[in-house]
């Protein structure tokens, strides 16, 4: 927390599996490249990003600000 109490960290979630995806992973092509992609092998799931959040968000990360938590399941690493 800042001098103010503010603590500001973001979330740069990967391909997450939501309704506006959904489309495009029922190609099958598609979902392929994308696992193929990725370090972890596959999509990752809202309620994956909504833990890391909730983390971010709660008393247990109060020693940490100005953080972005990249979500991607290894995408820049693969």
């Amino acid at each position: 927390m800042s001098a103010f109490g503010i603590s500001v960290n973001s979330v740069s979630p990967g391909f997450i599996e939501t309704p506006l995806t959904e489309e495009g992973l029922q190609n099958e092509k598609f979902a392929a490249a994308i696992a193929r992609n990725t370090a972890l092998g596959r999509v990752g799931t809202s309620e994956e990003i909504a833990n890391i959040i909730a983390f971010i968000a709660s008393p247990e990360a109060s020693y940490m600000t100005g953080t972005d938590v990249l979500a991607d399941g290894g995408w820049l690493i693969k």
